[in-house]
C-alpha cells in the first residue's frame, strides 16, 4: 500500500553475470548457484546484470569492485553501489551463516 511505499527503500542485490555461452563452466555453475540461492532459496529479489551485453554498466560495476570476474554480488541502495563479493564470499557467508545479517537486514 501507500503507507509502505513511505518507508525507507530495501537494498536491492545486483548479480553480475555474463550470458557469454562458451565461456567457463564454473562461472556458469557459480552464477546459478548464486541465482537460486538468491531467488529460490532465500526468495530475495535480484537484479540481474549480463556484462555481455550491458558493457557500460559492467565496466562502471567492475570499478567499484575492481575485479574483473563473473559473477560478482552488489547491494544498491539509493542510487549506490556498494560491492559484496564474487562467488566464494556468498558461499562462505552461508557455510558461517551471517548471509541472512548481510542481504535480510
Amino acid at each position: 500500500g501507500a503507507a509502505a511505499e513511505l518507508t525507507e527503500s530495501k537494498p536491492v542485490i545486483v548479480l553480475l553475470y555474463s550470458s557469454y555461452g562458451s565461456g567457463n563452466v564454473l562461472t556458469r555453475k557459480h552464477t546459478m548457484y548464486l541465482q537460486n540461492l538468491f531467488v529460490h532459496s532465500k526468495k530475495l529479489q535480484i537484479l540481474e546484470v549480463d556484462g555481455t551485453h550491458d558493457k557500460e554498466e559492467r565496466k562502471r560495476l567492475w570499478g567499484i569492485s575492481d575485479e574483473r570476474s563473473y559473477p560478482q554480488v552488489f547491494l544498491r541502495h539509493e542510487g549506490k553501489d556498494t560491492y559484496i563479493g564474487g562467488y566464494a564470499t556468498i558461499h562462505d557467508m552461508v557455510e558461517k551463516e551471517t548471509f541472512d545479517k548481510k542481504f535480510d537486514g
